[in-house]
């Protein structure tokens, strides 16, 4: 994307979320790019996926369904019960039709960013840890989790995911198949030493 096309994207975000949403964004694009920058990956796409991460966070239940199944995006058990796991697939579409983003990279970062996934690349896992970690997120492990991240992707998302996890089974809130799966793998990987 052009200069002129991201600055046009962040100005349509930046209205569609409430001011404090909006700064959750801002301070996740810049965790995520402080962290690409440490294992020297690609910095623009991180950016890209991080402003848009959250694009449709702010939007009701009906309307996550209305528009999943206008852009005819699969909706499973677990986000008809809780249709806001559907944000990141919804911003991932919005970023591929609306503005031609066609890198797959950055659509599955966006698209993963909550439940994350146990295919992610290392933009996924950036976005992903970099939206559980920026400086405005108030939990008990999260400066843990930030250091950790500078050291090793794989095992800060491994704790991250654990945190999030325990906290959803805690409030009786919806977990996505997908963080399961991706926390039993990291823990293998982690168990066989990779």
């Amino acid at each position: 994307m052009t200069e002129q096309e991201i600055s046009n994207l962040e100005a349509a975000i930046s209205v569609s979320l409430k001011p404090s949403r909006w700064q959750h964004t801002l301070r996740c694009r810049e965790s995520a790019i402080k962290l690409a920058k440490h294992f020297n990956f690609n910095c623009e796409k991180v950016a890209l996926a991080a402003l848009c991460h959250d694009a449709f966070r702010d939007l009701s239940a009906s309307q996550w369904l209305i528009l999943a199944k206008a852009w005819k995006i699969p909706i499973s058990a677990e986000e008809e019960n809780a249709p806001v796991l559907l944000h990141g697939p919804l911003a991932a579409k919005y970023l591929e039709l609306r503005w031609g983003c066609c890198e797959t990279d950055v659509l599955s970062a966006i698209h993963y960013h909550t439940s994350g996934h146990r295919e992610l690349d290392p933009i996924g896992k950036i976005v992903f840890l970099a939206d559980g970690i920026e400086p405005g997120r108030d939990f008990l492990k999260r400066k843990i989790i930030e250091e950790v991240a500078y050291k090793n992707l794989d095992e800060a998302c491994l704790l991250m995911l654990d945190s999030n996890i325990s906290y959803l089974e805690k409030h009786g809130l919806v977990c996505h198949p997908e963080s399961y799966e991706w926390l039993t793998e990291l823990k293998k990987q982690r168990k066989n030493g990779v």
